[in-house]
């Protein structure tokens, strides 16, 4: 039996760097998509965020595989709105949800 496939947690698009090898890679800061409110900040020196995506998960931060993160589930509302039209998955209480609540 195969072994499980780590659960991977969108980013935004705020980026800082890090040295990886002698080559740069980008490693983005955490922000809401709608509001642009810092949610994380990077922690290029330990390749991880600062409060980490967990605990925003914890807290009602909503994470869109491929997308982004919104701070709460108005914002996701407040995003869909201003496209006009609903573009993320719900679960059945009509929340955004693409990971388990922690």
């Amino acid at each position: 039996m195969a072994a499980p496939v780590p659960v991977r947690i969108p980013v935004a698009w705020r980026h800082s760097s890090r040295a990886l090898g002698g080559m740069k890679q980008s490693f983005p800061d955490i922000v809401c998509e709608q509001c642009k409110k810092m949610l994380a900040r990077a922690d290029v020196e330990h390749a991880t965020h600062v409060p980490p995506p967990e605990s925003l998960l914890a807290a009602g931060a909503v994470a869109v595989p491929n997308f982004g993160w919104f701070c709460s589930q108005e914002c996701a509302a407040l995003y869909e709105r201003a496209n006009g039209r609903r573009i993320f998955d719900r679960n059945a209480a009509g929340e955004v949800q693409y990971y388990p609540k922690p």
